[in-house]
């Protein structure tokens, strides 16, 4: 599993490779805003990214969202047959045995005032957008596309500075 750090860095020669520079070049390590990550200047885009590398289901667990649980292998055979466990989660603060949508509502909920903030401090006023790049690194237990049935959820409820 590849670390925060090195992902950040795989990321930065990339984004330069598409004309973005980094932000912390721009205002610096510590600026008076909480910035974003990304922008280029010419097109009027800011991006953030955000790193999952924390396994949100190491004894398995539930997505309410998509009425789902997840359940993690114990003993498996190379047929699939075996133990699998699965431990419901504590409620969530909405009552919810979900242990995986408010830690990410959380992240997107950061990411989306980072981009605002950057938007206003390269842009003000003018026309922007905002991407969140959700690069899962340490969350083995599920697949992209669950993360992305997930977030596209929250993105359709919430958090306007993300296009």
């Amino acid at each position: 599993m590849k670390t925060a750090a090195e992902t950040e860095k795989e990321f930065d020669n990339f984004m330069a490779q598409l004309a973005f520079t980094r932000v912390s070049h721009d205002v610096g390590a510590s600026p008076n805003f909480k910035n974003a990550d990304y922008v280029n200047k010419y097109k009027n885009i800011i991006i953030e990214l955000k790193v999952l590398e924390k396994e949100f289901f190491p004894s398995g667990g539930v997505i309410d969202s998509l009425n789902s649980f997840i359940i993690q292998p114990v003993d498996i055979d190379d047929r699939g047959i075996g133990q699998y466990k699965f431990t419901l989660p504590n409620k969530n603060r909405e009552g919810k045995h979900d242990n995986f949508e408010e830690p990410l509502r959380r992240i997107i909920k950061k990411a989306n005032t980072q981009i605002r903030e950057t938007k206003n401090h390269y842009f003000g006023s003018e026309p922007a957008l905002g991407f969140v790049i959700l690069a899962q690194t340490g969350l083995q237990s599920l697949s992209a596309n669950v993360t992305a049935q997930v977030v596209r959820k929250i993105l359709n409820q919430e958090f306007s500075s993300i296009d």
